[in-house]
């Protein structure tokens, strides 16, 4: 083969190699800065994870409810106020994780939830009429796992002074749900909501 062969056939191979090594707007990339792109989005993939199981840990059991008054209405849009931060920060839009993130490294996320916990607790509960807490409470039902077809709920005036609430609630009618899914449910909605509603008098 003559020198000026060889010369073409490796102007070739290492013009292929250079194709190899482009990105598809057509920047050639070094073999060295694709495998440090990798590496570095490698490391900040488990940098949060860290970080998500360090705010599921601590503060896991805060209410969305808690957690919208701190952020706005716009957070963890389309879960029910009632659900807790552990059952769908996995499923968090990057707005929402990015300002749970921010807060947690900042250190600012414990004293923003305490702040808004003591401003929850020293509001007094908001007065629902009998229909209109049954309403909102077979919503919250419905939206729980398994519980969507649930058909009716009834609420029940509590009259013990001793009592923690003037009213409590049960399924009617689990429709097409499971009946010990849907009492579950109930149970889990009626502790949340019995936080922030009374029954007004009648």
């Amino acid at each position: 083969m003559s020198k000026m062969t060889r010369h073409a056939a490796s102007v070739a191979a290492l013009r292929d190699y250079a194709l190899l090594l482009s990105d598809p707007g057509g920047r050639t990339l070094s073999a060295s800065g694709t495998m440090e792109s990798s590496m570095s989005k490698a490391g900040l993939d488990n940098r949060h994870r860290n970080k998500d199981g360090e705010i599921s840990h601590k503060h896991g059991n805060t209410l969305i409810r808690t957690l919208r008054k701190i952020y706005g209405r716009g957070f963890a849009a389309g879960y029910p106020e009632t659900e807790k931060l552990s059952e769908v920060l996995l499923q968090l839009n990057e707005t929402s994780m990015s300002q749970l993130r921010r807060d947690h490294e900042t250190g600012h996320l414990e004293r923003k939830i305490a702040n808004a916990s003591k401003y929850r607790r020293e509001m007094a509960k908001t007065p629902l009429s009998m229909q209109a807490l049954q309403w909102r409470a077979l919503e919250e039902i419905r939206q729980r796992p398994g519980c969507s077809s649930v058909a009716s709920i009834a609420i029940n005036r509590v009259t013990d002074d001793r009592a923690e609430s003037n009213w409590s609630m049960c399924v009617v009618s689990a429709g097409a749900a499971d009946p010990n899914t849907a009492a579950r449910a109930a149970i889990y909605v009626q502790q949340a909501l019995r936080r922030d509603y009374d029954l007004t008098p009648d």
